[in-house]
This record gives structure tokens, sequence and C-alpha cells, in this order.
């Protein structure tokens, strides 16, 4: 990611150049923005590689628009089908459906692969790239 380093600056018309109120007004602009670009460089909050915790969650969650999600495992399975119970447990032709399911905790590696992967896809789907790739 490359960054701006140098703010562009103001400058005073050739008219008011005698000025020196208007010199000194250009100046002190010129001054203050390079200031605020240096402090903005200074933070690098969007570079999500960086972040950990808390303000990972909030750089990923406020700039990119990808929340933290729980991963879960398993899910709904039918019990009541023929072979999906063990014999005398279940009554005849009934049907149960059965969560098994477990949610784990993302962790901070795992929530940045994530938005990574996230970004790729955006960014391939902006290219007109996204039929190469997709099944459908």
């Amino acid at each position: 990611m490359s960054e701006v380093t140098v703010q562009l600056g103001s400058f005073v018309y050739r008219q008011y150049a005698d000025d020196p109120n208007i010199v000194a007004l250009s100046q002190a602009f010129n001054q203050l923005s390079q200031q605020n670009l240096d402090d903005i460089n200074g933070y690098q909050l969007p570079i999500y590689l960086n972040q950990s915790g808390a303000l990972l969650d909030w750089c990923a969650t406020s700039i990119y628009g990808i929340p933290r999600q729980n991963l879960s495992s398993g899910g709904p399975r039918p019990v009541g089908p023929l072979n999906t119970a063990a014999l005398n447990t279940e009554p005849l032709n009934g049907f149960a459906s059965v969560n098994s399911s477990q949610t784990y905790l993302t962790t901070d590696l795992i929530y940045q692969r994530g938005i990574r992967s996230r970004a790729m896809d955006t960014n391939l789907r902006r290219a007109g790239l996204n039929a190469v790739f997709s099944d459908s």
C-alpha cells in the first residue's frame, strides 16, 4: 500500500504575491495540511495486519464493513429415516431434527484471513473476473 508523503501545497496567485498576509496564510495552511497528512499516515488503521483484538474488530467493521463472525461445525441432522438412529430408540415413523453443532470463536489470524479473502473476491468482481472463477 503506497502512502502519500507530501501534501500538494496551496499557492498564491501573482496578483496577491505582494500581500504578506495572504502569503503567510498560504504557508500556514501548507504546514497544517502537511502535519495532518503525517498524522494520518502514522495511524496505520487501514492496515488490518498490524491490528489485533478490539482494534482489529473496529478497523475491519468500520473501514471494510466485515464484522467478526463465529465459526460453527456440524448442524442439524435428521433422525428418523432408515439407519439414522439406534434400534428401538425412536417411535415407528417418527422424525426428529437433532442439532449437534458447536460454535467456535474466531481468532485474530483467521479473521485477518477472512478479510483478505473477502477483499480479493471484491477486487475480482470489480475487475469483471468473477465469471471466470465462479462455478455458476
